[in-house]
């Protein structure tokens, strides 16, 4: 499997969630909610990757990133949507993944509480899976380890202190709904079959700039249209 497979994957997986969570809302839906726990960590994983790798300068990266968030909230606004988008958080991870590059990885955590405090979408659960995946890249058993773990936690971390929080446990097949973050960590199977040995570059240059910005153009656009379609 290669990259461009993976983002399809996520893409298509993070359509049907926003279908879910804007369009067809209701029990007989939740399905669709489920099949989008696939897409975050792919997207988390792609990232952290891409930027490892890139020779793009992160400085105009940056920039990029931070203009399409803007203009993204604003279409937000202006429908709705009703929440910070990711991108956002993926600029802020970008200036995270310069600071560890330069022996300042400690910033992850002003960043995590950035993210947080703005209520960027997954906040410093977002901001810390794409530390893990960034530090541990090319050691695929650590960065399944530490998201799992990460992800049980940001799970389960609203039980703490919860005054029925044994109740809770003991009727999960009653309750897992609020706990469906779990299932981000099943798509760590299908990245499991990543081979970046096999990713190839899309020679057409207008074609590669194209698929280069699909996400950045498509994310906006397709909740745009599903909070239209709700209304």
């Amino acid at each position: 499997m290669n990259r461009n497979l993976l983002k399809l994957i996520a893409v298509a997986t993070m359509t049907v969630d926003h279908i879910g969570a804007f369009v067809l809302v209701g029990d007989e839906f939740f399905w669709m909610r489920v099949v989008g726990r696939l897409a975050f960590p792919i997207f988390m994983f792609l990232f952290a990757e891409g930027a490892r790798h890139s020779k793009s300068d992160r400085r105009i990266w940056f920039a990029t990133i931070l203009a399409f968030a803007i203009v993204t909230q604003l279409m937000f606004e202006w429908v709705g949507a009703g929440f910070v988008n990711i991108l956002f958080l993926f600029a802020l991870g970008l200036v995270g993944f310069e600071a560890q590059d330069r022996g300042q990885g400690w910033l992850f955590i002003p960043l995590a509480f950035t993210a947080s405090y703005f209520h960027v979408d997954y906040g410093w659960y977002g901001i810390a899976a794409l530390y893990f995946f960034y530090i541990f890249e090319g050691k695929r058993s650590l960065q399944f380890l530490s998201f799992a773990l990460l992800t049980l936690v940001f799970t389960f971390l609203p039980l703490y202190g919860h005054p029925q929080w044994l109740y809770i446990v003991q009727n999960l097949s009653v309750y897992w709904r609020y706990f469906v973050q779990a299932f981000a960590i099943v798509p760590l199977a299908i990245i499991a079959l990543y081979d970046p040995k096999k990713n190839k570059r899309i020679e057409n240059p207008v074609l590669y700039q194209a698929w280069k910005y699909f996400f950045y153009v498509y994310y906006p656009l397709h909740i745009v249209v599903l909070c239209l379609i709700a209304k």
